[in-house]
């Protein structure tokens, strides 16, 4: 059926990419905002219901049937268990990896007045806009879902902004990030990676962060023979392990001792470099 929750903005997205598009054996929204966490009767910390057959659907893996379920559902009610049909289409299209669709669905679910909405919402978009290269965009929503989640769900969104905070170089905005996801996580996984990502004290020159490998070796062979003329070395393909097995591919340049080392080599290099911690 059409899409008519959605706002101009959306109209112009382009197709979704198939790259990263999973944690493990399990879609990347499940592992984030997971089907455990939506099951009726419903998050304590909303009223509002999710539709019973859509959340069935997509507990069991069905995700089309989920999507069908909840756009079914939002064509038959209104207010707020409208907005949560809505949601459970966003969620499902994601899981799909329909990322333009997810994208339509929960854009307009971003400011609602429901936390937990408001939350799960933002949340995937930031997966999506992590999956697209668009760290800032990500960092913004996911520290926003960070904010208005709890437990789990709360430390993983955290822990995806800080991720994508460190991919831009805002190395203080990534630490913070980091200490709130641990703060509130009992997953010993992500304890463990946080722990690991604090205890970095080397300094590199940045210009990628990618969810393919492929989209990493190619930005490789485009800086090589620049960074080479630099004295700055060859560029390397560093790979991050986040939950999950969620990852992201580095492109990076270079170990320093000092984060003022770092910086004067990001100047020479130019272009969209930043300083990150090495991996």
């Amino acid at each position: 059926m059409p899409i008519r929750y959605i706002t101009d903005a959306m109209r112009h997205a382009h197709h979704p990419h198939s790259v990263g598009r999973s944690w493990g054996s399990r879609p990347a929204a499940l592992v984030l905002i997971g089907a455990a966490m939506i099951v009726l009767p419903g998050c304590q910390s909303s009223p509002i219901a999710p539709p019973p057959k859509a959340v069935e659907a997509y507990d069991e893996g069905d995700y089309a049937r989920a999507y069908r379920d909840a756009t079914a559902e939002y064509s038959r009610t209104s207010g707020e268990r409208k907005d949560m049909a809505a949601l459970m289409a966003g969620l499902s299209a994601h899981a799909m990896g329909n990322y333009t669709t997810s994208a339509e669905w929960l854009a307009p679910l971003v400011n609602h007045a429901d936390r937990e909405i408001s939350g799960r919402a933002a949340a995937t978009l930031g997966l999506i806009e992590a999956d697209r290269g668009d760290h800032a965009a990500a960092a913004a929503h996911l520290s926003m879902a960070g904010r208005k989640l709890t437990g789990e769900a709360a430390a993983q969104a955290n822990f995806q902004a800080a991720e994508s905070y460190a991919a831009l170089g805002r190395v203080d905005a990534a630490r913070l990030h980091y200490r709130l996801a641990a703060a509130t996580t009992g997953d010993t996984n992500v304890d463990a990676l946080v722990d690991e990502r604090l205890s970095l004290d080397a300094y590199t020159v940045q210009v990628g962060a990618f969810s393919s490998r492929e989209n990493a070796m190619t930005r490789v062979g485009e800086i090589r023979r620049r960074a080479e003329a630099l004295g700055l070395g060859a560029p390397r393909v560093v790979l991050r392990p986040g939950p999950g097995g969620r990852s992201l591919y580095l492109v990076q340049l270079g170990s320093y001792k000092t984060q003022s080392e770092a910086s004067a080599a990001r100047v020479r290099l130019g272009g969209d470099a930043v300083v990150a911690h090495a991996e």
